[in-house]
């Protein structure tokens, strides 16, 4: 096996080995890469280099681009880009792991083996659908395109392990808005599977398709060639006035249905044909079982094992070589401060977790180009193909250092905001507290120390104001709070205005010490305190 490593390097793809070789292209594998770590596996179709100087075979490469781009469909493969690079175009087509019909078929001829009906009667549906979608294309006015492959064979029906049969190759098409018109005189496309008309120069529309896929039904129901001969004449006589057998005729199982839509394909006269690829499809489906893609998949990887392993084991090494950093593409390239990248885990880095993205004072900037787009130099910043993680690439040291001040700075805002609005909430539900408490006594508990009742001292000293003493007693531990602001000196609160400092009275004497006046207050039958009237005359 041919080394891996990549061939050529186009825009966002990269060339390696060499999947098959026909008479005008070599097929490559190829990686598309994207944003994010994205990664898929593409096929890439080259002119061989003698015909890619030919303005002639150029113009046909650039017509099959133009034609498969208006067919949508999942019998078609189909065509995902076009590259120029050094005067060279390539075509850029989906990868699809299959085999060729005609490399099946061999396998099978090897070992004396036939195409089962149900199967081949699965593929040719396929087959036919796909045609009559390109036959039905318009383009962007809406207007029919009037696309015609010209060159159905078993070589361009591919057939994968999905169980789809695609038709590729539209490098002969012809079309009405057919850039590079045929030669007079030229023919194109495999002799043996086209139509008399064709063969005849006369006009070629949907019908010689119908016909080319009418003979490749005929070959794989009964293991042998159709239109044979030793030179290209005999070939074209064949086609226009040889006798066909019946294919339940070489093969007796087959049922007496099948006979009639294969020999109403292969009518000489495009009249007497099925009109479309689809109404040949649905007469299949009306003579024979169809077999389900998922058979016809199992099918394709019991004759085509050998190659299926042998690629697929081509595509781990290409996938796995592919995650080399030479050959990754970052979307976002690292900037000073610390910017978006590819690579690292997201709980690798806790500011991912706090919603800071990108650091401080720092914008994602575009990385210069590299000898790959978007590549830096060295590999670094960047993650392994098929990563989507994303995450932050490390900042820089200057840009760490703003962000860890202005994070303390904010917090200590933020603090001392929170402590100025506790503060006056605080002050507010207190303010009759503090001013009665300054008034009685020097030493009026602060805010920080809790109010706890006072008893009444048992010489003439003055004792605590009864306001005070009603504040302790209805809130034992917190400090002054709207309930017991409210508690406080009814006597003044009862007038409709709070106490002034000044105004204040000197407080009465106090009680006697035997009395009953050490709590002011009593516990009614209802639960609610009330004050003893004689303590407060």
């Amino acid at each position: 096996m041919e080394a891996l490593a990549v061939k050529q390097t186009l825009g966002r793809y990269g060339l390696y080995g060499v999947i098959a070789t026909g008479g005008m292209a070599t097929v490559h594998y190829a990686r598309s890469f994207g944003t994010a770590g994205f990664a898929r596996t593409v096929a890439i179709k080259r002119l061989h280099p003698h015909l890619a100087r030919d303005p002639e075979f150029v113009s046909m490469f650039l017509d099959e681009a133009h034609i498969v781009s208006r067919i949508n469909h999942p019998n078609v493969v189909n065509t995902l880009d076009i590259v120029n690079e050094a005067d060279e175009l390539f075509l850029v087509m989906e990868y699809v792991h299959g085999e060729s019909l005609s490399r099946l078929v061999r396998a099978l001829r090897l070992e004396n083996g036939l195409v089962p009906p149900h199967i081949a009667a699965s593929i040719m549906c396929g087959a036919l659908e796909g045609l009559h979608a390109a036959h039905e294309a318009r383009s962007d006015q809406g207007e029919p395109l009037g696309i015609v492959h010209r060159d159905v064979s078993p070589q361009n029906i591919l057939v994968g392990v999905d169980g789809a049969a695609r038709v590729l190759d539209f490098g002969v098409a012809k079309a009405n808005s057919r850039l590079a018109q045929t030669s007079d005189g030229s023919v194109k496309g495999k002799l043996a599977y086209m139509s008399p008309e064709q063969v005849g120069r006369g006009i070629v529309d949907r019908r010689a398709d119908v016909f080319a896929a009418a003979v490749v039904l005929w070959e794989i129901l009964t293991g042998k060639r159709l239109f044979q001969a030793d030179d290209p004449a005999a070939v074209v006589a064949s086609i226009m006035t040889a006798p066909i057998d019946a294919p339940s005729a070489i093969r007796p199982e087959l049922p007496r249905a099948i006979d009639e839509v294969v020999f109403r394909g292969l009518a000489r006269e495009p009249e007497e044909r099925f009109q479309t690829a689809r109404e040949m499809a649905i007469a299949i489906e009306a003579a024979m079982p169809v077999a389900s893609a998922r058979q016809v998949g199992a099918w394709v990887e019991q004759c085509g094992w050998q190659s299926l392993e042998a690629r697929a084991e081509q595509l781990a090494k290409i996938e796995a070589e592919s995650s080399n950093p030479a050959l990754r593409v970052a979307p976002v390239a690292s900037a000073p401060g610390g910017a978006l990248s590819i690579g690292t885990p997201p709980s690798s880095d806790p500011r991912i977790a706090s919603g800071m993205h990108v650091a401080a004072g720092a914008a994602p900037v575009p990385q210069p180009p590299a000898s790959y787009p978007g590549v830096p130099p060295d590999g670094s910043g960047v993650s392994g193909v098929g990563s989507s993680r994303v995450a932050l690439a490390p900042a820089s040291k200057g840009g760490a250092v703003a962000a860890i001040a202005i994070g303390v700075i904010v917090a200590l805002v933020a603090v001392a905001a929170a402590v100025v609005v506790g503060w006056r909430m605080r002050g507010a539900s207190t303010s009759d507290v503090r001013s009665t408490a300054s008034a009685s006594t020097p030493a009026a508990p602060t805010e920080e120390t809790p109010i706890t009742p006072v008893p009444a001292k048992p010489t003439g000293a003055p004792a605590v104001a009864p306001a005070t003493a009603s504040v302790a007693a209805g809130a034992p531990e917190t400090t002054a709070s709207t309930g017991a602001a409210a508690a406080a000196s009814p006597a003044t609160t009862s007038k409709g205005h709070r106490p002034q400092p000044k105004a204040v009275k000197p407080p009465p004497p106090p009680p006697d010490p035997g009395g009953g006046c050490a709590n002011p207050f009593v516990l009614g039958p209802d639960g609610i305190r009330r004050p003893k009237p004689e303590c407060f005359r």
